[in-house]
């Protein structure tokens, strides 16, 4: 896990220019929580001329922590946490700073995972599997003002919407409590003790939920639920 590191000292806010412009340096705040992964990127930043690492972090909690004593203009952040998601992040650091630009960096895409950040405000979404030389131009590029996530696919991620968000519609109140219990890693036999209820009731809740989400399993069912924020944090 990645320990935050200290933010250089927050410039004022009549200092700051649009990010990118002017010769002004892109001032980027790291969560991601892989040590080799934050170390290379923040090295592979820092070696451009004009954006550099202020702050990084590995946790949603620490991203909450830190993010009021800083002023970044463009988050960087990992989907997928320790302690909940890259959305969860965006969310929180957009309250503290609403011109913020948000990038999401991935091993992999979904449709969901885009979705949800889309609706976290993300500007762009790149994967771990391009090269330096793109990753840098992306961030370069999204904090000039582009959009990276192709109009295409917006379009068709609002075409989506009404799948996603209607899927806590469809949930009955004892599917999304037994999604929320699953979640903190209960075997079934608990989660029916937990419930009140019988173990063969249990699995009934629990097969319809995984159909309604459309996974293969439970662990499943609770990634896509927590990527789509169906679970209450």
């Amino acid at each position: 896990m990645v320990g935050p590191i200290s933010p250089t000292a927050p410039r004022g806010d009549a200092a700051k220019a649009r990010p990118g412009a002017g010769g002004k340096v892109i001032d980027i705040f790291l969560v991601e929580d892989h040590q080799l992964v934050a170390e290379a990127l923040t090295m592979l930043i820092d070696a451009e001329g004009d954006m550099h690492v202020i702050a990084r972090v590995g946790s949603v909690a620490d991203a909450a922590a830190l993010a009021p004593k800083i002023q970044p203009d463009l988050l960087l952040v990992d989907f997928r946490l320790p302690d909940g998601t890259g959305a969860d992040v965006a969310r929180l650091v957009r309250k503290q700073h609403q011109r913020v630009v948000v990038v999401f960096l991935s091993v992999v895409s979904s449709p969901a995972m885009l979705f949800a950040a889309v609706r976290a405000g993300a500007r762009g979404y790149l994967l771990k599997t391009q090269s330096a030389a793109e990753t840098v131009s992306a961030l370069r590029r999204a904090a000039g003002g582009e959009m990276l996530i192709p109009s295409a696919t917006l379009a068709q991620l609002v075409a989506d919407q009404g799948e996603f968000g209607h899927l806590m519609v469809k949930l009955t109140p004892r599917e999304r409590e037994l999604l929320r219990l699953t979640a903190e890693g209960l075997d079934n036999r608990t989660l029916a003790e937990r419930m009140g209820i019988g173990y063969a009731t249990l699995r009934g809740h629990m097969r319809n939920l995984i159909g309604k989400l459309d996974a293969h399993s439970k662990l499943e069912a609770v990634v896509k639920a927590t990527e789509l924020g169906l679970i209450d944090r």
